[in-house]
């Protein structure tokens, strides 16, 4: 199921491992999530807007830039 916020939608709160979760969505995160979880933006059209870890244990993310 599918969760909006003002700037993204979460399509999927897959897996949580030890309270850190998985999750999948389009925009930017916004979320509030477990410090150390991930989410995989689907829309992503970058090396740097692809992949982001929460740093606070709140809503911030900080995007993760791959090499290709």
């Amino acid at each position: 199921m599918a969760v909006s916020s003002a700037t993204n939608t979460v399509l999927d709160s897959g897996a949580v491992i030890g309270g850190i979760s998985i999750n999948t969505g389009t925009g930017a995160p916004t979320l509030l999530a477990t410090k150390g979880s991930l989410y995989i933006r689907a829309d992503g059209s970058t090396t740097a807007t692809r992949l982001y870890i929460n740093s606070t244990g709140a809503s911030a993310w900080v995007a993760i830039t791959t090499a290709s």
